[in-house]
């Protein structure tokens, strides 16, 4: 008996696409790549708590990113408030 890899991988890509597929084989690849050099610069003690704060100003980011533009001028109004 005789695998017909074609017919594998076009089942493999059925239930797993390509794009995600690799996406996730790059952010796995990359994660050990961050980490070392994260550990690097961050006590051992402090890298949890910074992981944290890195996701919240993420998140503030994508949200501020994906804001329209009636959305983004009352943000930098408030911004100013909180400055002034």
């Amino acid at each position: 008996m005789t695998i017909d890899w074609r017919a594998l991988l076009r089942i493999i890509d059925w239930f797993v696409p390509f794009e995600v597929f690799t996406a996730v084989f790059v952010v796995f690849s990359l994660e050990n790549v961050t980490d070392y050099y994260f550990s690097l610069y961050v006590p051992e003690g402090v890298s949890g708590p910074l992981w944290l704060v890195i996701a919240f100003v993420a998140m503030v980011f994508l949200n501020f990113a994906s804001a329209d533009e009636e959305e983004r001028e009352e943000l930098e109004d408030d911004m100013e408030d909180l400055t002034d």
